[in-house]
């Protein structure tokens, strides 16, 4: 147990084995550390997560209705030679997150749909609606002895900003040289900034003036 900290099994061991490696940084250990987002392509059956558990659920026809959100993807094989090439000329203990695209639930669900996967039911539920739904679910899938259609952790995978963009960022990192560091919110958060912003490495952006307060 991790005080403080309400989330799977799986997701508490990613925490306190990324503890457990900055602890040995802190002592010498030459390592970095990765967070894909949400993976998918071969090879990833390591954990059934978000994506597989309503794709398996689409197929089988147990998938009863969407959940209007979305989440960012990464290929498999783009996390694995983002790791190869994080362990090589990354510096010691800084952290780099491997993303992807964002796809909404109904879009991917679509997707999977063009391949052969089931079909894409009809309802769409909001968010707070599905959340709200939750206690009904997990006894109904405990009287069933099934697995729930989803649970809190997938939703809050599924609650993230759409509207996140890493593209300027991008474009600006491959004239840096070494290792660059690109962080992705998780959490439904305002726009900022509109299409036209010029993103500048090392430059702070005044969002509106004034006298009494600066926050950085």
């Amino acid at each position: 147990r991790v005080q403080g900290l309400r989330c799977s099994a799986y997701s508490r061991s990613k925490v306190l084995g990324e503890r457990a490696i900055r602890d040995e940084v802190a002592r010498g250990l030459d390592a970095v550390v990765v967070h894909p987002t949400v993976v998918v392509g071969p090879y990833e059956t390591h954990h059934a997560g978000i994506v597989r558990n309503f794709i398996a659920k689409q197929q089988s026809g147990k998938l009863p209705a969407l959940v209007n959100g979305g989440f960012n993807a990464v290929d498999a094989m783009d996390v694995a030679a983002g790791a190869i090439a994080a362990s090589e000329p990354g510096r010691t203990g800084e952290s780099y997150i491997l993303g992807g695209h964002w796809h909404s639930v109904r879009e991917f669900s679509r997707l999977a749909h063009t391949v052969g996967i089931g079909r894409p039911p009809r309802i769409g539920l909001p968010v707070w609606m599905a959340r709200a739904a939750l206690p009904a679910t997990n006894l109904g899938a405990r009287l069933l002895r099934t697995q729930p259609p989803f649970n809190a952790e997938e939703l809050r995978q599924v609650d993230g900003n759409p509207d996140i963009r890493i593209d300027k960022a991008v474009l600006a990192a491959v004239n840096v040289p070494g290792p660059v560091y690109v962080r992705l919110s998780r959490a439904s958060t305002p726009v900022v900034f509109a299409d036209d912003y010029e993103f500048r490495f090392g430059k702070a952006a005044v969002l509106r003036d004034g006298g009494d307060l600066a926050i950085v």
